[in-house]
């Protein structure tokens, strides 16, 4: 399933779910206020999810900028919310094998270099990263069925179409506060990351632990 993510979880939804005409455009007020402009609304019960205008928004999404830059934003988004409703899958009766080999694997090498943390709230904040982690590598994959992906890059920025998708997703929500966990650990426990900017073998960024891609 994890050779073609996005074409099986949209087959999947279209062979179980049909379209409620009478819950589009309906939004929650609560979601719609809150400050955090790029957070989604599922819908668990049709396995759907809705996401703010605001995400439509530059560097989000536009047609000027270089396609790393919007695979690196407005891409890992839509994959955030694909991810989360793609883990609810196997209470659907579908396999999502892939995705737990890669969460597992995640889980384990933060744990195992910061066990001391270990209670409900810090699991729910790795819970977090590992899907953004998951979001990561869905975008990445579409990238790189663009044949000039690498090619493909910002004028004056001495940066790689791989680079560039890093960079553009960190500067976009890895703030001073939650950066650290949120973007910091999933990416120092990838090897596409580490190889990409050639951190070196147990530096910061290129932990020991290291997890295949999940797509």
């Amino acid at each position: 399933m994890e050779a073609s993510f996005i074409k099986n979880m949209r087959d999947v939804t279209r062979a179980v779910y049909r379209t409620d005409l009478n819950t589009i455009g309906l939004v929650i007020p609560r979601w719609v206020l809150a400050d955090n402009l790029y957070e989604f609304f599922s819908y668990p019960d049709r396995l759907d999810y809705i996401l703010k205008p605001s995400i439509l928004t530059p560097p989000m999404y536009h047609l000027t900028v270089p396609m790393p830059v919007r695979l690196g934003t407005f891409g890992v988004e839509v994959a955030k919310a694909t991810v989360h409703l793609y883990a609810d899958l196997r209470f659907e009766g579908h396999s999502t094998r892939a995705l737990d080999v890669f969460l597992d694997c995640l889980y384990d090498a933060i744990i195992n270099e910061q066990p001391s943390k270990e209670d409900p709230e810090w699991e729910n904040i790795v819970l977090s990263s590992m899907l953004f982690g998951a979001a990561l590598d869905v975008g990445l994959s579409v990238l790189k069925q663009v044949p000039s992906f690498d090619k493909d890059r910002l004028p004056d920025v001495p940066l790689t179409g791989r680079q560039l998708f890093y960079v553009a997703q960190c500067y976009t929500h890895c703030g001073e506060q939650d950066g650290p966990m949120l973007c910091n650990e999933p990416l120092r426990h990838k090897g596409d990351f580490a190889s990409t900017f050639s951190c070196t073998t147990k530096s910061n960024m290129r932990s020991k632990y290291q997890c295949n891609s999940f797509v």
